[in-house]
């Protein structure tokens, strides 16, 4: 197995160990949703400024990445050591703050908020490949 591919694996196999979601942990880990899955798919090489930001988000020690792509395992770390959280955007301010909703309406407005940003970003990602198309057609066309 490939260093990306095993990194792959130990990233997706300990996101589902603490139980968060693709577009939590990019999340957690300030990259996108798209990285994040390339990531797990082991299909690209995270770049090594990144490293960190995964770490963090997994709660392993730093170094983990590179012991992993290594050959090793990663270090798991204490999350009270791992760092803090990211601090929320202000969608999630805005929700945060709203003293008049109940936990339970801000959950669930959170979900729907976090929803609609990816359902944002494919839209982009959709947009991206028709400009590309187009490129490509007016390429060939000379």
């Amino acid at each position: 197995m490939a260093s990306r591919e095993r990194l792959g694996a130990a990233v997706a196999a300990r996101r589902r160990h603490l139980g968060m979601s693709v577009p939590e942990a990019a999340r957690r880990s300030g990259l996108d949703r798209e990285t994040w899955r390339h990531l797990e798919a082991g299909t690209r090489t995270l770049r090594s400024y990144n490293h960190s930001r995964v770490e963090r988000a997994l709660d392993w020690a730093p170094g983990s990445v590179e012991a992993v792509l290594g050959g090793g395992d990663p270090t798991v770390t204490d999350a009270t050591t791992a760092g803090p959280e990211p601090e929320p955007d202000e969608g999630e301010r805005l929700i945060l703050a709203a003293p008049e909703l109940s936990a339970e309406q801000k959950r669930l407005l959170l979900r729907r908020y976090h929803r609609q940003l990816r359902d944002l970003d494919e839209g982009r990602r959709r947009v991206l490949e028709d400009i590309r198309e187009q490129i490509d057609l007016l390429r060939a066309a000379g």
